[in-house]
């Protein structure tokens, strides 16, 4: 009984009343089963197929969703937040004063002659910018990592990585990476498309591996009349006015101020006195990060930890626009506030507001380019003496020529003569210099890292994988396809020259034969009229060489182009007759037609004068006559397979006739 009792199953009773069989009902209600689609009805034959596929798919959507979201920080801004400082990094000499410049000029319209220190302007109605640029050495590049919100990475694109950019991102790892976008400039220096391209293509990736992948990289193509095009300047600002920044966590930490301007407090009377004496200074600027407190010490790059002796709240020099309306900045709400370049007119000082007035003599209008005043500011200025200056002085004739200078015309003729030869003789060897410069070039890429340009070291960046070999593979690419093209034109005109001298020397013969007997006619002819002239004694032995000279030169010059379509004839001919014919060698007879026809020709022409009677009749030549017998007795009928008239013809098939046809 207890087996039979463990046996059985229970069996599935449904739900007749309750919670769970009212949501069934009203379920089953609301859906119609007309309105169910195929995957409703059967979602078992619309599962996927692969499940490798299928498990790929879903790890790309959970990575897409990671990336989206935040780690939420606590956002420490106030209300009216401090400017958004913009640094812009490089090595000299890549155009960081004249990016600076032209985004000013682009927000505020008002560009900047002699920038020095931090420029403040209003960009929008809530947002505020400071440009400043880093001095090209490590003590101000690492100030300027732990301070820039935004770092515009300038690089010149004609030559590649430097090492001042690599070190900066060092940096910046250390003490927190700010925003960094990438800009290239010198792009117009790259004249071929394909090597741009490619250019443009490494430095993307390369600055990817160093930053993130994914960062903004910016092209500035070219400077047109001291400014880079208004619509990759416009592009860049753009970037710079809407990017948002992440709190970084030593920046939440620690209270920090980028001075805009300082003024030093101690008293003259001391300083005179002991010129290295303790200095009082006052610092101006915003208040970033932390709040700031009175007690605390605060540490100066390059100088160490101070005490504060006293903090006071100025009124804002560049405040953001007070009422914030659904419209554009008027031009009055685009300020600028520059104290080191000495724009803006207003200066905030803790005992009172000093406004720059030029005094009774500037409301007169001055001219600048009074020469009396050039001539004392330009004899004020000079440093160095006048024969000093007029060494150093540079002239250069034409633009992207070589530049002169003094130094050079100081050697003696001698000299001057030596540098002729020397000159003229590496002319000579000109393609023995390319290659040997083209090989000089080869071993500098490969072993110096160290490159001078006007006086200054540049150290270029190498990598493992070099991107020197791609762009060598490039234009060894476009120096392969050059050199091709340059064969093929070189062999189509060796062709044309040999063709031409071929039958230049086949005409010398006959053009020599014909001026032998030219030359004996007109020697007799200058003897006699030779021998005149000097018994009249009206002529110089000089002036007749000189004759004789010119002559000869140009004889020589016209004598190629006599008698061309003769010439062009000739050699027509003489190509047909080296042609062999196939029928010719065959069949004999159309050899001795041609021969004929030729003869035909030559005795036609020779006698085309005595054909014509009375200029109506043409006389029939003999010629003329064979040939139509040659005609009319080809059209004949073949005469062996034809009989003649009144043959007695035998039949052979009869018995009395076959016999003679076995008899021997």
């Amino acid at each position: 009984m207890e087996d039979s009792e463990l046996g059985k199953q229970k069996c599935h009773r449904d739900r007749h009343s309750g919670k769970k069989f009212e949501k069934k009902k009203a379920k089953k209600d609301a859906q119609n089963p007309f309105d169910l689609t195929d995957k409703q009805r059967n979602p078992k034959a619309f599962a996927f197929n692969s499940a490798i596929r299928a498990e790929r798919r879903f790890r790309r959507k959970q990575d897409i969703e990671t990336k989206k979201q935040h780690i939420p920080l606590v956002d420490r801004t106030p209300i009216e937040p401090p400017p958004i400082l913009v640094a812009v990094v490089g090595p000299p000499k890549v155009g960081k004063s004249t990016v600076i410049n032209n985004l000013i000029k682009l927000f505020t319209k008002m560009p900047l002659t002699d920038m020095k220190g931090p420029v403040t302007i209003v960009t929008g109605k809530k947002r505020r910018v400071t440009f400043i640029e880093c001095n090209n050495d490590i003590n101000s590049m690492i100030d300027i990592a732990k301070v820039a919100d935004l770092v515009l990475l300038l690089c010149d694109a004609s030559f590649g990585f430097e090492m001042e950019v690599f070190e900066f991102l060092n940096i910046c790892q250390v003490h927190g990476m700010p925003r960094i976008m990438g800009v290239l400039t010198h792009l117009d220096k790259i004249k071929n498309s394909k090597t741009l391209k490619n250019t443009k293509k490494v430095l993307k990736h390369r600055f990817w591996t160093e930053v993130y992948p994914g960062a903004k990289l910016f092209y500035l193509s070219g400077i047109v009349h001291g400014e880079y095009l208004r619509n990759e300047i416009k592009n860049l600002g753009r970037f710079i006015s809407v990017m948002k920044f992440r709190p970084l966590q030593w920046r939440s930490t620690h209270s920090y101020l980028l001075a805009d301007r300082f003024e030093d407090l101690t008293n003259q009377e001391l300083i005179r006195q002991n010129p290295k004496c303790d200095r009082n200074i006052s610092l101006y600027g915003y208040v970033r990060g932390v709040p700031l407190k009175k007690e605390g010490s605060v540490h100066i790059a390059g100088m160490g930890d101070l005490k504060i002796h006293d903090i006071t709240y100025l009124p804002d020099p560049c405040p953001l626009p007070e009422q914030i309306k659904k419209r554009a900045l008027i031009e009055k709400e685009k300020l600028i506030y520059a104290p080191f370049s000495g724009v803006g007119g207003i200066v905030y000082d803790k005992d009172a507001v000093y406004v720059e007035l030029g005094g009774s003599h500037s409301h007169k209008q001055r001219d600048e380019d009074d020469e009396t005043n050039n001539i004392i500011t330009n004899m004020i200025d000079a440093k160095e003496t006048l024969d000093v200056k007029m060494k150093h002085s540079e002239m250069q004739i034409f633009s992207g020529g070589e530049r002169l200078t003094a130094e050079d015309f100081e050697d003696s003729d001698d000299d001057d003569e030596e540098e002729k030869q020397v000159m003229l003789y590496e002319k000579k060897s000109g393609k023995q210099d390319d290659e040997f410069q083209n090989e000089l070039n080869k071993l500098r890429q490969k072993s110096c890292k160290e490159v001078e340009d006007s006086g200054r070291i540049r150290r270029k960046v190498t990598f493992d994988t070099s991107d020197d070999e791609l762009n060598s593979k490039f234009d060894q690419d476009s120096e392969e396809e050059k050199e091709e093209y340059i064969e093929l034109k070189e062999n189509k005109d060796l062709d044309v020259y040999h063709k031409i001298s071929n039958v230049l020397k086949e005409l010398d013969a006959k053009v020599t034969h014909k001026q032998k007997k030219e030359d004996s006619s007109t020697d007799s002819e200058d003897e006699i009229q030779f021998n005149a002239a000097q018994d009249d004694g009206d002529i110089d032995l000089e002036d007749v060489c000189d004759e004789n000279d010119n002559s000869g030169e140009e004889n020589d010059e016209i004598r190629w182009k006599d008698n061309l379509a003769k010439k062009a004839e000739k050699t027509f001919i003489e190509r047909q007759s080296s042609n062999q014919n196939l029928m010719k060698l065959v069949y004999g007879v159309f050899s001795s037609k041609n021969s004929s026809h030729k003869e035909n020709i030559e005795s036609s022409k020779e006698n085309e004068e005595e054909e014509d009677i009375g200029g109506l009749f043409k006389k029939v030549s003999k010629e003329q006559q064979n040939t139509k017998v040659n005609k009319d007795t080809m059209n004949l009928t073949e005469s062996s397979l034809s009989l003649p008239w009144k043959a007695a013809v035998k039949d052979w098939l009869e018995p009395n006739v076959r016999i003679f046809v076995y008899i021997k």
